[in-house]
Order: structure tokens, then sequence, then C-alpha cells
């Protein structure tokens, strides 16, 4: 390793590439955009969650006036795009002739540096990047603090067969990570059919034939099994204090999470909201993904709940557990 090391050299990035701003054309007037023809116009925003290497376009294109009307500049394709501000560190290459915002300080290289070599270098020190970003109101790095970004400049072959092993490799990764993704959702409709069939009762009713009388079910509004429905304390909770405070952050995985709690020691909320095993927690708040989510309390130790929360309790005819699960 020590003596591929020595044929690599040390410089900052200014030394090895121009470093080139883009612009803007006032957006009120919408004839310097167009979406058809025009020359290619990349904004930070076309890059949010953009995976390929290459970017050959954007949303918008600058028609000829709005191109005139800017300081942005024509870039030649293998010009590294590297977004400034909002948020520093998107990273693509230009696949042909385009332009950009001014949210870019993008890199043309000079011969001997290969673009898809500066392209991973400069993911790999994006927080050296945004480290040397100034601002109070948002981050941005500027042209002069851009072409300061330190490199190693390993010799051109080097660069390419660096360059071919990591195309190689982080495509697998992003395979392997496309088919976790898929995996996690066929999961998650399996969750829902089990829970479903579990709660129609086609998930027992192997076991229901076998038994000489049917066991008798019927549908029912929840309040015609279940009583007390509450919501729990507003009051204030503190990192310390007598008794745990239950949000909706404790609810995860249909279970109650006990290792981020808060506390309080107001003992006529402790009185009014103090929670029996067998009570059900529903959150009934926030996003899409949060709202629903339940857990039994099993009175694994004294604790109320907090507003965000319901709290349901089971008469005899319900099981706790099974109105969760349900």
């Amino acid at each position: 390793m020590s003596d591929v090391l020595e044929s690599w050299a040390q410089c900052e990035i200014g030394e090895v590439a121009e470093v080139v701003g883009g612009g803007t054309p006032p957006s009120k007037d919408p004839t310097n955009f167009t979406t058809e023809g025009g020359i290619p116009w990349i904004t930070p925003a076309d890059l949010s969650g953009y995976k390929k290497i290459y970017v050959s376009r954007g949303a918008r294109n600058l028609s000829e006036k709005g191109f005139r009307a800017c300081s942005a500049s024509k870039l030649p394709a293998s010009t590294v795009l590297f977004s400034s501000r909002a948020p520093v560190g998107y990273l693509a290459i230009a696949a042909n002739e385009l332009t950009t915002n001014q949210g870019f300080k993008s890199f043309v290289l000079r011969e001997g540096l290969d673009s898809r070599f500066l392209y991973f270098y400069l993911r790999h020190i994006r927080p050296v990047a945004e480290a040397m970003a100034t601002g109070t109101t948002f981050k941005e790095l500027s042209g002069a603090n851009a072409a300061r970004l330190p490199l190693l400049v390993a010799p051109i072959n080097e660069q390419q067969r660096i360059a071919d092993k990591l195309d190689a490799l982080l495509a697998r990764v992003d395979a392997c990570r496309d088919r976790l993704d898929r995996v996690l959702r066929i999961l998650k409709r399996f969750r829902q059919a089990v829970l479903a069939a579990a709660t129609s009762g086609r998930l027992t009713e192997d076991w229901r034939e076998g038994q000489i009388q049917t066991l008798p079910t019927r549908v029912v509004r929840l309040r015609e099994v279940a009583t007390d429905f509450s919501y729990g304390t507003s009051a204030k909770s503190r990192k310390s204090g007598e008794v745990p405070v239950l949000r909706m952050g404790n609810i995860q995985d249909g279970r109650l999470d006990w290792t981020d709690l808060v506390f309080t020691s107001d003992m006529e909320e402790i009185r009014k909201y103090s929670l029996i095993p067998g009570d059900v927690l529903f959150n009934r708040t926030n996003s899409p993904d949060l709202v629903g989510k339940t857990a039994v309390y099993k009175g694994e130790q004294s604790a109320i709940y907090a507003g965000y929360l319901v709290r349901v309790r089971c008469s005899y005819e319900l099981a706790p557990d099974y109105l969760s699960y349900w």
C-alpha cells in the first residue's frame, strides 16, 4: 500500500480543476425557461434522491434568452457537478454540455484527472466540504473554499481502475438495497395479511372445525366491548421524576419501549392517569404511519400516558392483546 501511495500526489482541487459557478435568470419571465429544447439546466433539487452518476438534464431547460440573462456558464461533458448549498454535497457528472444554477460549484477537469475518480472522492470528503461551508441562515461553500478542498491524485490508470471497481461494487450495493426495500414492503404486506386473517377468524378456522361446537362471533362497535376511552396528560414532563410518562415514541412494533422516557412527579396527574395491566394505548395523532400504533401495558412498572395517546380498557369479553392486534 505504501508503494502505491508514494505515486499519489496531494493537492487542492483548484490546482487540477477550474471551479465554475452557475446562475438563474429572472423567474418572473417564463420565457427564460423551457421544457423542450433549450439548454439543459441543473438545480440541487434535480439531484435530490438522484442515484445515477451521470446527469443529462433537469426538470427545466434555459431558453437562449434565459441563458443570456444570467451568469450561468455552459459546462462541458465530464464536468463534476457539486452542490454548494441547500444542501452541500449533491453530486453528478455532466453527461453532455449543460448549465447549473448558482447552487453549484462545478469542477471542469484538466488533463490527467478522471471525472468518476473525482466524483467518488468528493462523495468520500463530503463532511470536509460541509465543515468548510459558511453562513448563518444556511451553509454555503464558496468558490474559494471549493478550490481549497483537499485531493489525493492517483496516476490516471490507477484512477480509472479505482473508478471501475467502485462502479461495479456500488452497483451491487444499490441492487442489494433495492432488493431489501422490496423485501421490507413484502414483509409489511405479509404482516397485514396475517393480522387480517387472525382478526377475521381465518387463521384459526382449522382449529374451530375440530371443535364439537363452533364458538360464536359477532361484529360490534369497540364501545360495546370496551370502557374508558381517555386522553392522557397534557402536563409538562421532564427527564427525571417519580413516574414515567409514556409517549407515542414508546410504542414500537406493537410493544412498549422503555428506553427513552420522560417523567412526572405531579401526584394529581399520577393519580388521574395511572395505567393498570391490560390497558391498551392507541396513538391518535401525527403522520399516517404513526396514527393507530398500539401496545398493551403489562404492568412492567408504574406509568402514566401522554395526551397524544388514548387509553382503552377492555370489558371481560375482549382480550387486550387481541384488541391491540386488531
